[in-house]
C-alpha cells in the first residue's frame, strides 16, 4: 500500500476476514518513529543523545519536522 487513502478500505476489508491478515504498507525509511505520547524521560534521553552526537561527531542530524 502506497497511498494513505487506501489504508481505511484495507482495514475495513481485513476486519471482516476470519483469519489473520497482513497489510503491507510502504513507509519512508528516513522518517523517525514518533510515539503517541512523549514522556519527559524520553525527551531528555533524546536530547542527551543529540548532545552526545554533537560533541563526538561535530554535527547533528535532526529528523524532518
Amino acid at each position: 500500500m502506497e497511498r494513505p487513502e487506501d489504508l481505511l478500505p484495507a482495514f475495513e476489508e481485513t476486519a471482516v476476514q476470519k483469519c489473520p491478515c497482513i497489510i503491507d504498507i510502504v513507509v519512508d525509511a528516513d522518517e523517525a518513529p514518533m510515539p503517541s505520547n512523549i514522556t519527559f524521560s524520553q525527551a531528555s534521553g533524546y536530547a542527551r543523545h543529540m548532545i552526545k552526537a554533537l560533541f563526538e561527531e561535530g554535527k547533528v542530524d535532526l529528523p524532518p519536522l
